[in-house]
C-alpha cells in the first residue's frame, strides 16, 4: 500500500515577468521535495496553468528532471484537463485538448516518470498517440471519475459501479500498458443524507470487489472523493485500496482531500495492513469529536493495528450494514443512534445498556481478543456486543463504585435527557441512595425518574436539598449555549451554604472551565467538568474494543492537547470569505460565531468598524482592534473568531493570535476574486488606497500574506470551492488526530 502525494502547486501566484516554466516548475520541485507520502503525483495541466505558457517537451523534461532531484520517490503524471483559453484559444476542440494533454504526458513518459494517469474516456486516443512503445517503460493508470446525484440506494450505486469497473477491465484487456486501475466516486449533492449515505456506499462495494482487479494482478485504487468521502480515506486500505490519494503538504488541494501529514495521521503505526481493524465514532455530526484523535494515539501506543473513522451517518441501518464487513470491529456510538444501537445489539446486551436503556458502545467479541472486563453478557445470537461506557464514566468522574449512590447520601441530577440516563444508570441500583431529577419541565422528566425509581422536580427543588453530589447534564453552558447557566447563582450560593462537601459534576467538557463548574470552583465546591468521564468511558470502551487497558496519560494528553486553544481564528485578506465561512464552521462545530469588527464597533460605541477607521484613523484603529482581539481571546466561552483583513499590521495582535488561545486558519484568495468581491460588498470599509479593488488587493497582499502565512497553521484557498464544503475541510482539519 502505498499514498500518493498530489502536487497542484503552491497557489502563491507570481507577479507580472516572472511567469513561465521555470518559475512553476521551481515551485512543483520544492513542493514534491518537502512532501511526506510514497508516490508524487504531478498535475501537469495546474503547472501549465501556473506556467502561464505552452510548455515544450524540453519545459516536462526539466519539470522531471527538477523533481528527481529534489525526491527520488516514484512519479505519477496526470493531466486531466487543459484550460483552452490558455492553450489552443476558445474554438479548442476536444481531440485537439485530448491530444495536447497527451503531448504533455508522452513527454513525461519520456523523461522518465513510472506512472501516467489516462481518463477511460479518451483512452482511445491516448492509446493511439502514446502506443505501447512510445511510453518508455511507463506503466498506465486507468482513471474514472463519475458523478452521482441525489438519493442512490446501495444497489443502484453497486450497479453503477460495476459497470464503471467493467469499463476499465475491458478497455484494460486491450492494452497491456495498463498496470492499475482508479476508480473515484462523486457525489454532487453537497450535504444531506444522500451525500453522507455515499462513502459507506462505495466502502462495501470496495470490500465485495475488489477480488476482481486483484485476480488480473491489477493495482486498484478506489475511494468516494469530496468532503463527505474523506473518511474513505482513512479505511480504504483495510478493505482493499492499494493506494491512497492525498494532497502534497503545503500546496494547493482539491475539494475534500486531506494533506499527506492529515491522512497519514489517522493510520496510528504507517499503513494499516489488510488484516486491520476498523473503529470509527458513529453519529452525526461528528466532525467535532475527539474520539478520532484519542482511539488513534492508543492504537499506537499499544500497537494495535487499527484505524478510527468520523462515520457521520443518519441513517443507522447503512452503518450496520457496514458492520457485517469482517474488518468492522467496533463503533463508538453517539447521538441520535445510542437506541439503534441497542436494538441492534439486543441478545449481547451488558447490564449498564439494559439498566440505562441506551447503548453508546457495539463491538464484536470474539475469543481471540481476551479482555478484563466482565461484562454479564447474555445469550448472543450474533457475534455482535452492546455496552454503554457512559455509566462507567459517571462512576469514575464521581468517584463511585458498582454499586452506585452509597445508601446513606443523596444526588441530584439536572436535565432528562441521554446524559442524565447514564447518570441515573450510574447512580441508582438495588441498595443506592436517594436520587432526585430536577428540571424545568418535570412533566418531561417523569418517566426517567421512574424507570429509576428516583424523585423527580423543579429545579427551584433544589433550594430544600442537600446532596452530596450534583450532576448537570443539559446544554446549557456547552458550546452548544455559551454562557447560559442552568441555575440562578444565588441557588449555587445556598447550595455552597447548605452542603459544602457536594461534587458538582458538569457533563460538558467545552468550554474549560464552564459557567457552572467556574462558579461552584469559586464559592469552594468540588467542581468537575466532563472530561474525566469522557475519558473514562472511552477507556472502557478501548478494553472491550481490543481487549486491553488503555493508558490512560496518553488519552489525557491527547484531549489537552485538542482542547488547548479553544477558540478558532479565521485569518486573510480582505473578501477573502472569512465572515461567510467562519459563520458555516461555527455552525458545523456547533460554536458561537464572533466578527471581531462587529466586537470592535460595540466596544468604541461606533456605527461599523469602518466608521471608526474613518473617525480615528489606522494608527487608532489598529490600537483599539488589538484591545477587542485580547478581549474576546480572554473569554473563557470559545468561538469562531472573523479577524479583519489587517488584523496582522499590529504587533500586539500577531502575538495574540500566535499564543495558546486560538488556532489560527488562513483564507486566502487571488486578486482578481477578492476585487469582485469588494464590489459586490455594500459594506462599509474605507479603501487604503485610490487603487481599483483589484490593485489594492495585490498591494496589500504583497505586505500582509508573509505574516499573515507565518500565523496560518492551514491554508485554505476559497476562490472556487463551495464554503459549505470549505467549512467541512476546516473542521476536520481541526479535529483531525495529533501526531506523535
Amino acid at each position: 500500500m502505498s499514498l500518493i502525494a498530489t502536487v497542484l502547486g503552491s497557489g502563491a501566484g507570481v507577479v507580472e515577468g516572472e511567469r513561465g516554466p521555470g518559475t512553476a516548475t521551481a515551485d512543483f520541485a520544492a513542493i514534491a521535495g518537502a512532501t511526506s507520502g510514497d508516490w508524487i503525483e504531478l498535475r501537469l495541466d495546474m503547472w501549465v496553468q501556473a506556467a502561464g505558457l505552452n510548455p515544450t517537451a524540453k519545459d516536462v523534461e526539466e519539470l522531471i528532471g527538477a523533481v528527481r532531484q529534489s525526491t527520488d520517490k516514484p512519479l505519477l503524471a496526470s493531466c486531466p484537463s487543459i484550460d483552452s483559453e490558455a492553450t489552443r484559444g476558445a474554438d479548442a476542440s476536444f481531440e485537439g485538448l485530448a491530444e495536447e494533454r497527451f503531448a504533455l504526458l508522452f513527454a513525461a513518459s519520456r523523461a522518465g516518470v513510472d506512472w501516467i494517469d489516462i481518463d477511460v474516456a479518451s483512452i482511445e486516443v491516448g492509446r493511439e498517440y502514446l502506443g505501447d512503445d512510445e511510453i518508455g517503460s511507463a506503466r498506465v493508470l486507468l482513471s474514472n471519475h463519475f458523478e452521482v446525484g441525489g438519493p442512490c440506494d446501495p444497489d443502484a450505486l453497486g450497479t453503477m459501479l460495476d459497470a464503471r469497473l467493467d469499463e476499465l477491465l475491458e478497455k484494460q484487456s486491450k492494452w497491456e500498458a495498463i498496470c492499475g486501475i482508479k476508480l473515484v466516486s462523486h457525489h454532487a449533492g453537497g450535504g444531506g443524507d444522500a451525500a453522507q449515505n455515499h462513502g459507506f456506499e462505495v466502502l462495501q462495494w470496495l470490500r465485495c470487489s475488489r477480488e476482481r482487479w486483484r485476480e488480473r494482478g491489477l493495482t486498484g485504487i478506489v475511494f468516494a472523493g469530496g468532503a463527505r468521502g474523506q473518511f474513505t480515506r482513512t479505511l480504504a486500505p483495510v478493505l482493499g485500496s492499494d493506494h491512497v490519494f492525498a494532497a502534497a503538504d503545503g500546496g494547493l488541494r482539491v475539494t475534500g482531500q486531506p494533506t499527506a501529514v492529515e491522512l497519514g495521521a489517522t493510520w496510528p503505526a504507517g499503513y494499516p495492513s489488510d488484516k486491520a481493524r476498523i473503529f470509527g465514532i458513529l453519529g452525526t455530526p461528528v466532525s467535532s469529536s475527539l474520539s478520532p484523535q484519542i482511539f488513534t494515539a492508543l492504537f499506537r501506543e499499544h500497537g494495535i493495528d487499527a484505524v478510527f473513522g468520523r462515520l457521520d451517518v443518519r441513517d443507522p441501518n447503512l452503518a450496520f450494514a457496514l458492520a457485517e464487513l469482517q474488518e468492522v470491529a467496533g463503533f463508538s456510538v453517539t447521538a441520535p443512534h445510542k437506541a439503534h444501537a441497542r436494538k441492534f445489539a439486543f441478545a449481547g446486551l451488558d447490564e449498564y445498556s439494559r439498566r440505562s436503556g441506551a447503548t453508546n458502545t457495539l463491538f464484536r467479541r470474539r475469543p481471540d481478543w481476551g479482555g478484563t472486563l466482565d461484562l454479564q453478557l447474555g445469550t448472543k445470537t450474533r457475534d455482535w456486543c452492546g455496552a454503554n461506557t457512559d455509566v462507567i464514566g459517571v462512576r469514575v468522574a464521581l468517584g463511585l463504585g458498582e454499586a452506585g449512590l452509597p445508601l446513606d447520601q443523596q444526588a441530584v441530577v439536572i436535565g432528562a435527557g441521554g446524559a442524565a440516563r447514564a447518570a441515573l444508570g450510574a447512580l441508582c441500583g438495588p441498595q443506592s441512595g436517594r436520587v432526585t431529577v430536577l428540571a424545568r419541565r418535570p412533566e418531561r422528566a417523569l418517566a426517567l425518574a421512574r424507570e429509576f425509581g428516583a424523585s423527580v422536580g423543579t429545579l427551584a427543588d433544589l433550594d430544600g436539598l442537600v446532596p452530596d453530589f450534583l450532576i448537570h447534564t443539559t446544554p446549557a453552558g456547552s458550546s452548544a449555549q455559551p454562557g447560559a447557566l442552568c441555575l440562578e447563582e444565588e441557588q449555587l450560593v445556598g447550595l455552597a451554604r447548605r452542603a459544602p462537601d457536594c461534587v458538582v459534576l458538569d457533563a460538558t467538557y467545552r468550554p474549560s472551565p464552564t459557567p457552572l463548574t467556574m462558579i461552584a470552583s469559586r464559592l469552594g465546591l468540588d467542581a468537575r467538568d466532563g472530561l474525566e468521564w469522557f475519558l473514562a468511558q472511552g477507556r472502557a470502551q478501548f478494553e472491550l474494543f481490543v481487549g486491553q487497558e488503555a493508558n490512560a496519560d496518553v488519552a489525557r494528553r491527547v484531549a489537552q492537547r485538542c482542547l488547548l486553544r479553544p477558540w478558532v481564528t479565521l485569518i486573510g485578506l480582505r473578501a477573502t470569505g472569512k465572515s461567510t465561512v467562519g459563520r458555516l464552521l461555527a455552525e458545523r462545530m456547533e460554536l458561537p460565531f464572533l466578527d471581531l469588527d462587529e466586537e470592535l464597533a460595540r466596544r468604541v460605541g461606533a456605527e461599523s468598524a469602518g466608521a471608526h477607521l474613518l473617525a480615528v484613523g489606522e494608527r487608532r484603529f489598529r490600537v483599539d482592534e488589538f484591545e477587542a482581539l485580547r478581549e474576546l481571546l480572554e473569554r473563557p466561552i470559545p468561538g469562531v473568531l472573523a479577524t479583519g483583513g489587517g488584523v496582522v499590521e499590529h504587533p500586539g495582535s500577531r502575538s495574540l493570535l500566535a499564543g495558546d488561545r486560538a488556532h489560527c486558519i488562513l483564507l486566502q484568495a487571488t486578486p482578481a476574486v477578492s476585487g469582485q468581491r469588494m464590489r459586490e460588498d455594500s459594506t462599509l470599509r474605507p479603501r487604503l488606497s485610490a487603487r481599483s479593488p483589484e490593485a489594492e488587493a495585490s498591494a496589500l497582499g504583497i505586505r500582509r500574506t508573509p505574516l499573515l502565512r507565518a500565523l496560518g497553521e492551514a491554508i485554505f484557498n476559497t476562490d472556487e470551492e463551495p464554503p459549505t464544503q470549505l467549512a467541512t475541510r476546516i473542521a476536520e482539519h481541526l479535529t483531525k488526530p495529533a501526531l506523535k
